[in-house]
């Protein structure tokens, strides 16, 4: 439940080395058996508690849908090409000038926006709301919602759909980008970057997908997923790592 009860050290940042020989990534340091696993290529799927974490390929069998494959330069971080942003068939913002630079960032919480992209986003969900019948809840705390039903969670809540390169699309539904603050009440889990002309594709933007990192490739795949979920508390599960040399993967839960 990283929102609201991380620890400091409660997110793995898994950025790309800057230049070719330059320091290792975490992973490349976790996992020196070259032999048998490629470090270059990983998976996250990650739930609203814990998630999948497999390298040296990626796990299908979550998958709900179909893996789309969107270009990517992982060059300190991992680059896409943001084109447009709407909420369902509404387009809210188009092209690099207003999207700046998308960063793909396991290490960053929120999903962030350049100001007037964040404003867009921001009054087209009021604005929807406002006009179906509140998306059964109340506004509250200014990025809050409390939910009329709350068993039934922000599903009344509208989708927001991501064009990437080459037509790739992404959706982004009610249950990632709030966040369940408390039960009932469910939290806006995208932020103002202010003036930095710069997307981060956060943790929120993650959730529920499989998200493949093919360095090798430069390709990022995302499917939408039924990502495994883990309750216990996290200092009190012993993480196994194991290298299958058959299938050249290691997967590690938490």
């Amino acid at each position: 439940r990283l929102f609201y009860s991380q620890r400091v050290n409660g997110i793995m940042g898994l950025a790309p080395r800057p230049t070719v020989g330059g320091r290792p990534t975490l992973l490349q340091e976790l996992l020196l058996d070259h032999a048998h696993v490629r470090s270059e290529v990983f998976g996250l799927c990650l739930a609203e508690w814990g998630g999948l974490l497999t390298v040296g390929g990626f796990a299908n069998v979550t998958n709900s849908g179909a893996a789309q494959w969107i270009p990517m330069r992982p060059s300190q971080y991992y680059i896409l090409a943001l084109n447009r942003l709407s909420l369902a068939d509404i387009p809210l913002a188009e092209g690099e000038e207003v999207f700046g630079v998308a960063v793909v960032d396991s290490g960053t919480t929120f999903t962030y926006f350049p100001r007037a992209v964040f404003e867009r986003v921001t009054s087209a969900l009021e604005d929807f709301c406002n006009v179906n019948a509140s998306c059964g809840a109340v506004r509250t705390r200014s990025t809050c919602w409390k939910l009329d039903e709350p068993t039934r969670g922000p599903d009344r809540f509208p989708e927001f759909f991501f064009d990437f390169e080459e037509g790739a699309v992404t959706r982004w539904p009610p249950h990632a980008y709030l966040y369940r603050m408390a039960e009932g009440l469910w939290c806006d889990a995208f932020a103002n970057n202010g003036d930095v002309l710069q997307t981060i594709l956060g943790i929120s933007w993650l959730l529920h997908k499989n998200v493949v990192f093919d360095v090798e490739n430069a390709t990022l795949g995302v499917a939408e997923a039924e990502c495994p979920e883990h309750h216990q508390d996290p200092s009190r599960v012993k993480g196994v790592l194991g290298a299958a040399a058959a299938s050249g993967s290691a997967r590690l839960r938490w």
